[in-house]
């Protein structure tokens, strides 16, 4: 399936010192840049952001992600992609007016959601609010203006990243941090729509931990979203074949309650029932797909908790 649809990310992770979450502005000062195989990196609030350029292979993006982390670990030492950190509120009143480090304002471009009966939630005053939050979201550039006319295929392509990526990182990510991240961030079918396309914005930072889950999370979502676009094009674009893949409406409801209330039993049920329908209807390798149903996140060996620490 030669679609020319390319894919890129633009991952935020916490520098950790002496066993604690340290502010990116304290390492990059206001505004400063630093240069990495693919692109550069800069501060983002709290966090350390990059983004990589966009390509048209998961081995490549794959590639362009672990060469700029084993860049920015020899530079700043231990990353993490835990979803969600305390900051004390002294560093963040510090750092306002701090450039792109300023940690007194909270995201930047709005956010979406795709689903009519869902809402973003208040966000809280961010100089009152002790906690800021990582993701690893996906660009999708689609391949041609009929992906792009209004928001209906970019819906969709939405819908089936939430029933198969969102729902795994609802399992993958059950830890304290992650739900924390829910209350604001990471919500079922939450996007920004672009003008190449579609960026996914419920995928955790945890799709970067190592190389496995990052090949498995860009992998699927680089195969389903070629796997919409042919099954699209041979039912003649019609969208009634997409929904019925993901169930129906209900089913789509479904989806989004079972990962925005954490319902990992449910979570792992409607994936397998979406990506069933979607092998019966239209073959594709699910290779990348079954590697992250099956990815757990490593634990800290003391403690059996989960070991967020970035390791490339």
């Amino acid at each position: 399936m030669d679609t020319n649809l390319l894919i890129g990310t633009d991952p935020e992770l916490f520098s950790i010192r002496d066993g604690r979450i340290v502010p990116a502005i304290q390492l990059l000062g206001d505004d400063r840049d630093v240069e990495l195989p693919w692109g550069r990196a800069y501060a983002d609030g709290a966090a350390i952001e990059f983004m990589t350029p966009p390509s048209d292979s998961v081995d490549q993006i794959v590639y362009q992600i672990g060469s700029n982390i084993r860049k920015l670990v020899n530079e700043f030492g231990p990353l993490s992609v835990q979803s969600c950190a305390p900051i004390d509120l002294n560093d963040i009143a510090a750092s306002k007016g701090k450039g792109r480090g300023d940690m007194t304002i909270l995201g930047c471009a709005p956010d979406v959601r795709v689903y009519h009966w869902t809402e973003m939630p208040i966000r809280p005053d961010p100089t009152k609010y002790p906690f800021r939050s990582v993701g690893a979201h996906i660009h999708l550039g689609l391949p041609g203006a009929e992906y792009l006319d209004g928001i209906t295929f970019r819906q969709f392509v939405t819908a089936f990243m939430d029933a198969i990526i969102g729902t795994s990182f609802a399992i993958i990510g059950n830890d304290e941090h992650s739900r924390r991240r829910h209350t604001l961030y990471g919500l079922s079918g939450t996007v920004r729509y672009t003008n190449y396309g579609v960026e996914y914005r419920t995928t955790p930072a945890l799709a970067i931990r190592d190389p496995h889950i990052a090949e498995a999370t860009f992998g699927t979502a680089y195969t389903i979203t070629q796997w919409i676009i042919t099954y699209w094009e041979d039912q003649r674009q019609d969208y009634s074949a997409l929904l019925s893949v993901l169930g129906g409406v209900d089913g789509m409801q479904e989806v989004q309650q079972a990962i925005d209330s954490g319902d990992i039993t449910r979570c792992d049920h409607l994936r397998n029932e979406v990506l069933g329908r979607m092998c019966t209807e239209y073959y594709f390798s699910d290779y990348y797909i079954l590697d992250l149903f099956n990815y757990r996140l490593p634990v800290v060996s003391s403690s059996n908790d989960p070991d967020f620490t970035v390791e490339w």
